[in-house]
């Protein structure tokens, strides 16, 4: 390669004299191209245009671009966008001394609608709605080692602004934090390290941190973190206090230990209240119970109650009381039935007084397999509620109880739901996968009668 190097310097010397530049010179230059918010050419994006050469400084050449749309400009390195997309012949007549003309073809894609199926594999993991009512999509695309996290931005219209991919890989192991958004609008993430991101994918804070055994769980609170986890004996929770920048300022555990139950699980409710529940195995002919127990952080027990449920896999805190996410082996009747264990969501109030429940499984009705545990989300609407599940499954509650419908918004039976946010026209965007972990992402929305919403 020295030997080439220099062969092509002597080469360039002996042509110095020559008005036209050789094959050579031609050949130790080439025009770069690339989005500035994309890792994809889309049209109505900037492309940032450039020269690049082998034996002289890049800086130093002066150009003039045809962009091969009737466009064109004079500066070294210009940033064009193409209306319309497209295959484009890109020249450049460069001046090393000489002049000498390069081409290349470019490619520009449409901006695609991520309305279904895309082209490209995603899984689309978190979706946050910004203050100029972007789409902020945290996804994995697959790659030829692990997945690749990205931030992806959508207009409301659901078309594709950026994707920028961030500087971490998938690690299954790792990755069981739910990333959230903080009150700066940052998007905080936690694998082994603590990462703080804007809402353009740029780096703000990074922080190795000490993960303890089971179950974390990241919440805000006033400005900092607490980071809730578990241990493997499940009899001890664990409260890390971080700050803004990640960093450990407080460490905090509670014996939450309680003779003749398992315990299953923490829920915050704000910043000094846990929701604990338990499970307590049933026996031959007896139904299986749950018992939730809601406590100050000073060990002040609020509530005690037992349901039954034969496991709860979440208890989702709502403006005024609770959703718990569960499985149940019996019916409304209180008999129980089985083998199979259906997925029930249940109302209650603050003093854990059972308001309404519904059978998620029951209702669909369609045939399609359903699993017993998360994702469950729960959103409110004007005292209506509404719960989404895996499956693309979205049923909506009145406030007594009764389900005003119940629909399937995937197109198979494997498709995933990860999250179900409020726009600010008070219609639900739903984000999910269709056909397993790592296939094509899917985001749609839809209004309160549960149709969806069209953008032509």
């Amino acid at each position: 390669m020295f030997l080439l190097f220099c062969g092509a310097w002597l080469l360039l010397w002996f042509a110095g004299c020559s008005d036209e530049p050789s094959a050579t010179e031609v050949n130790l230059v080439r025009i770069t191209y690339v989005s500035q918010e994309s890792e994809f050419l889309f049209a109505g994006r900037p492309v940032r245009l450039g020269v690049q050469s082998f034996y002289q400084s890049s800086s130093n050449i002066s150009c003039e671009w045809h962009f091969g749309d009737g466009e064109s400009s004079n500066e070294s390195y210009p940033t064009h966008t193409y209306t319309f997309p497209g295959t484009y012949r890109i020249t450049v007549i460069a001046d090393l001394g000489k002049k000498f003309s390069r081409d290349t073809l470019i490619t520009i894609l449409p901006p695609p609608k991520v309305f279904g199926a895309k082209t490209s594999k995603e899984t689309g993991i978190f979706l946050y709605q910004d203050k100029s009512h972007y789409y902020r999509v945290l996804y994995t695309s697959e790659g030829t080692g692990a997945p690749r996290f990205g931030l992806m931005a959508l207009t409301p219209e659901l078309d594709s602004v950026y994707a920028k991919l961030l500087p971490f890989q998938w690690e299954q192991r790792q990755w069981t934090v739910p990333p959230m958004v903080n009150t700066q609008e940052n998007l905080v993430v936690l694998n082994n390290q603590f990462w703080r991101f804007d809402l353009t994918a740029n780096l703000l804070a990074t922080q190795t941190i000490q993960r303890h055994d089971v179950a974390p769980r990241l919440t805000e609170n006033a400005g900092e973190y607490d980071l809730t986890s578990t241990n493997y004996n499940a009899s001890l929770v664990f409260i890390d206090h971080l700050n803004s920048q990640g960093e450990l300022t407080d460490h905090q555990q509670y014996d939450v230990s309680k003779s003749g139950y398992d315990y299953a699980g923490v829920t915050f409710k704000g910043t000094d209240q846990l929701l604990l529940h338990y499970k307590k195995p049933g026996t031959l002919n007896t139904l299986s119970t749950t018992l939730v127990s809601k406590r100050k952080l000073n060990g002040e027990v609020l509530f005690e109650k037992e349901y039954t449920l034969s496991a709860v896999f979440d208890i989702i805190p709502l403006t005024s009381g609770y959703v718990y996410s569960a499985e149940a082996y019996f019916d409304f009747n209180g008999s129980p039935t089985g083998p199979e264990a259906w997925h029930v969501s249940t109302r209650v109030d603050e003093k854990g007084e059972v308001l309404w429940q519904v059978d998620n499984a029951a209702m669909q009705g369609r045939g399609y397999g359903i699993g017993y545990g998360p994702p469950l989300q729960v959103l409110e609407i004007d005292g209506f509620t509404y719960i989404f599940q895996e499956n693309m499954i979205g049923t909506k509650v009145d406030p007594d109880g009764k389900v005003v419908w119940s629909r399937f918004f995937g197109s198979t039976r494997y498709d995933i739901f990860n999250m179900a946010i409020v726009n600010n026209k008070n219609n639900l965007v739903l984000l999910g996968s269709q056909d397993g972990d790592h296939s094509d992402l899917m985001l749609m929305e839809i209004d309160q009668n549960g149709n969806l919403v069209s953008h032509p």
